[in-house]
C-alpha cells in the first residue's frame, strides 16, 4: 500500500492528488461541523488554537495547501471555522476524539471518518472481538501511560484525562518545534500528571539525526522510512536521545499499564529500549505503528517475535497495526 502511494506520487502532481483528496473529505467535514467548538483564533505568535465547549484549548500548526483547498471546497458548510484554524480542527477530530494511543475508541463511539485511526480496524474480526481487544486498551484511572511520539499532545490530553490526578503519561517528543506547542497544550490545560521528555526513543542513549519535514508529524530517526513514504526535502537537526528504560527509571517507574509507539519507522529500537519495564508489567497493553517498510521488512513482522519473547499476546492488521496485551483483563 505505502509504495503504491508513492508510484502514485510519481505520476501525478501533488495538486491534482490534492483535489482528488479534497472531493473525498465530505466525512471530515461532517465531523467537524459536530464538533463542540467554542472559540477559535490565531495567537499574536502566529499560532492558531481551537477551544472546545468543555474548555479544553488546543494550539497547533496552520493548514497546509491540501488542508486550505479542502477548506476553501467546503467554506460555506463550515461558516464558524477560520481557515488559519482549519487543521487545528482536523487534528481534534484525528487526534483528540480517536486518539491512535488508545485502540477500540470506535468500537463504543463509531465514527465514518478515517476508520483506520482506529488501530482495531485494521484488524479483520467481528465486532464482538473488535469489543473484547477494545476493553483490552481502555485506561483506567489511576493508569501509568507510555506515549512515544506524542506529536502535539491531542492523544496525550485524553489520555491524561482518563488516568486522572493519581495517573501518569510520559509523553516523549522530540522535535523542537513540536515539543514547543505540546508543552503549551499540556501546561495551558492544567494537566499536571503528563511528564514530557523532549527526547528521541531508541534502544541506546546518545545523540542522533532526526529528520523531518518542519510543522508536520512527519519525523523519524530513520531517513530511508520516510523516503518510502514519498518525503522530499527533509530538514536534518540533532537530537538527544534515551531510552524509555532509563527515563523511567529516572522516574521510579518499573511497570505500566499502557504504551503507545508511533515513531516513523524506529519503533523496534523503541521497544527494545523498554524491555525491562516491559518483562516487569505483568498487566500492559500495547500497541504500535508496524505499517512502515525499513530494510524491506514490515515493522509488525519484525516485532513479532519480540513480543512474543515478552509474554504478549497479538494481533497484527492487514496493513500492519499491531495490538499486544499482557494478562489484561476484560473490564
Amino acid at each position: 500500500m505505502i509504495l503504491f502511494k508513492k508510484s502514485l506520487i510519481k505520476i501525478f502532481p501533488a495538486y491534482i492528488l490534492n483535489f482528488y483528496r479534497a472531493l473525498k473529505s465530505k466525512p471530515l467535514i461532517a465531523q467537524m461541523k459536530k464538533l463542540p467548538i467554542d472559540s477559535m483564533g490565531v495567537d499574536s505568535t502566529g499560532v492558531p488554537w481551537v477551544r472546545l465547549k468543555n474548555n479544553l484549548i488546543f494550539y497547533g500548526f496552520k493548514p497546509d495547501s491540501r488542508q486550505r483547498l479542502i477548506y476553501h471546497l467546503y467554506k460555506s458548510d463550515i461558516p464558524h471555522i477560520k481557515e488559519e484554524c482549519f487543521d487545528v480542527v482536523d487534528e481534534i477530530i484525528s487526534r483528540y476524539e480517536v486518539p491512535r494511543s488508545i485502540p477500540g475508541e470506535t468500537a463504543f463511539n463509531p465514527s465514518s471518518y478515517q476508520k483506520l485511526r482506529d488501530p482495531i480496524n485494521d484488524l479483520q474480526i467481528s465486532k464482538a472481538d473488535k469489543l473484547l481487544i477494545a476493553k483490552k486498551f481502555q485506561i483506567s484511572l489511576g493508569d501509568i501511560v507510555v506515549d512515544v511520539g506524542a506529536y502535539l499532545g491531542y492523544g496525550t490530553m485524553k489520555i491524561a484525562q482518563r488516568v486522572g490526578p493519581t495517573g501518569k503519561v510520559i509523553a516523549f517528543e522530540p522535535d523542537p518545534d513540536v515539543c514547543y506547542l505540546l508543552k503549551r497544550n499540556i501546561i495551558e490545560n492544567g494537566l499536571t500528571n503528563v511528564i514530557i521528555i523532549p527526547k528521541a526513543a531508541s534502544s541506546e542513549p546518545g545523540d542522533c539525526t532526526l529528520y523531518r519535514k518542519i510543522n508536520t508529524d512527519s519525523n523519524s530517526l530513520d531517513e530511508s522510512v520516510l523516503e518510502t513514504l514519498g518525503y522530499e526535502g527533509l530538514k536534518q537537526i540533532t537530537v538527544e536521545v534515551t531510552t524509555i528504560d532509563e527515563t523511567l527509571s529516572s522516574l521510579s517507574i518499573d511497570s505500566v499499564n499502557s504504551v503507545n509507539i508511533t515513531i516513523n519507522g524506529h519503533e523496534r529500537e523503541a521497544l527494545l529500549g523498554m524491555k525491562n519495564t516491559l518483562n516487569n508489567s505483568s498487566d500492559v497493553s500495547l500497541t504500535l505503528a508496524g505499517w512502515y517498510i525499513k530494510d524491506n521488512h514490515r515493522i509488525c513482522d519484525v516485532v513479532k517475535p519480540d513480543l512474543e519473547n515478552m509474554g504478549f499476546n497479538l494481533r497484527v492488521g492487514k496493513l500492519g497495526r499491531v495490538l499486544a496485551w499482557k494478562n489484561k483483563s476484560n473490564k
